[in-house]
């Protein structure tokens, strides 16, 4: 069996504690609600945030800080009472793959969680008749051939995204800074929208399928108008050329000699793409390049 190697703030699942700490989905619902209120709180501060009574938050709390997800703070002038935060931004588990021991934990931390989390998703979800026109909607099926480098592509793509929704959380729940006493403060956590991504590996003989998504019409309309502003579409096809390797720092003469043009038409080029992309050097396509992708 290969060993797991550390990284930190990763947690081996087959830390003692570890399912039963964060497979109930109080117990993370509890965590989240700590995070994103970013500052020292009190049981009775989050007892009232998540709807739990007290009791339940001092155990599930109990459980988490066993395994360094959260931590006390003492008590001090302004604030009476011990409070608790969280020591990560994020919960990362790590297991062996193909071990059966590993795989057996993994089953019973996403059956726990991930039941649970569907319930209430599927609870919450607006129905057909609640639904406005502006809101947004779409699923993706896609079945592909993915060699090592484009697991580890995807990866990139996924800790991204995380970084993302992380980034739309905090955004979300923005708010004028309080006291650390302020005991009213019930600052929302809510959510308006759920996005499920999963990678499984198939059995080896599966035809190419063809990729399908299912998109409302404001969604729809959202991809149409950043279509329209990709580079992609701005640029014909060798300007688009031209301002790639711009982007990457090569000057006008190591472009002529890469796509067998002379520098002349280099500079005409580069002249073109300053306008459409609305720059004025070449320091500045590979920025605009990366908002228009």
């Amino acid at each position: 069996m290969a060993a797991l190697q550390s990284h930190p703030g990763v947690l081996d699942i087959r830390t003692p504690g570890l399912v039963d700490a964060i497979g109930p989905l109080p117990h993370l619902l509890l965590w989240e609600a700590l995070r994103r209120l970013g500052r020292p709180t009190t049981v009775q501060e989050l007892a009232s945030v998540v709807g739990q009574p007290s009791a339940s938050v001092t155990r599930a709390l109990a459980a988490l800080e066993g395994l360094h997800l959260v931590s006390q703070v003492r008590a001090a002038r302004k604030r009476p009472h011990p409070a608790w935060q969280v020591t990560a931004d994020e919960i990362t588990v790590s297991f062996r793959p193909y071990d059966g021991r590993d795989e057996a934990l993994r089953a019973s931390l996403v059956g726990r969680f991930g039941a649970s989390r569907a319930e209430e998703i599927r609870r919450m979800t607006k129905t057909p008749q609640e639904r406005s026109p502006t809101d947004s909607q779409c699923d993706s099926f896609n079945a592909v051939y993915f060699d090592p480098a484009d697991v580890r592509e995807f990866w990139g793509i996924v800790q991204r995204l995380e970084r993302f929704y992380a980034r739309c959380a905090k955004k979300s729940t923005a708010r004028k800074a309080v006291g650390p006493d302020a005991a009213t403060d019930r600052t929302p956590q809510h959510c308006n929208y759920h996005v499920s991504l999963t990678l499984v590996p198939l059995r080896p003989g599966v035809l190419p399928l063809p990729a399908l998504q299912i998109i409302g019409s404001q969604v729809a309309n959202d991809v149409a108008d950043a279509a329209s502003k990709s580079a992609t579409n701005i640029l014909t096809t060798r300007e688009f050329a031209v301002a790639a390797q711009l982007a990457r720092g090569q000057t006008k003469a190591e472009v002529a000699r890469a796509l067998h043009i002379s520098r002349h038409t280099v500079a005409e080029f580069a002249r073109r793409i300053y306008r459409k992309l609305g720059v004025t050097r070449s320091a500045q396509v590979a920025a605009r390049l990366a908002e228009l992708e």
